[in-house]
């Protein structure tokens, strides 16, 4: 609901320490702000440095990004990085509820796109016109 205080928040620890985790929550930011391009553009330089190792952090990023890319009309790489959050969900050995919702939601997603009807995708922000 706070989003530009959420953001002055976040651009101040990345200042302090970059960290993957905190990017995916700038890019969350502008995603609710309806500032696709932005998280777009955040995603694509993101993804390749997430560490495989770090597959609960992944989960999470990786649905963010279907997310953006859905909405940014990239169906194929939101497809692809939904897939993603499967893969890694999967090899989590003891997966936590949040990353057993997220790969529920995520699988789910899949199936909507494979019907031809629209994934469930995070809202955008109270008041950002869709």
């Amino acid at each position: 609901m706070k989003l530009a205080k959420a953001e002055e928040l976040i651009r101040r620890a990345l200042a302090d320490r970059p960290a993957p985790h905190i990017e995916d929550s700038l890019g969350w930011v502008f995603y609710k702000q309806g500032r696709l391009r932005e998280a777009g553009a955040l995603f694509q330089n993101l993804l390749p440095r997430i560490d495989p190792l770090y597959m609960n952090q992944g989960v999470v990023v990786f649905d963010h990004a279907g997310d953006v890319y859905y909405r940014l009309g990239w169906k194929d790489l939101a497809a692809a990085n939904w897939t993603k959050v499967i893969e890694l969900a999967d090899q989590v050995k003891k997966p936590t509820k949040d990353v057993r919702t997220v790969r529920a939601a995520a699988a789910g997603k899949l199936a909507a796109l494979k019907s031809s009807a629209p994934p469930a995708v995070a809202p955008l922000g109270q008041g950002v016109k869709e």
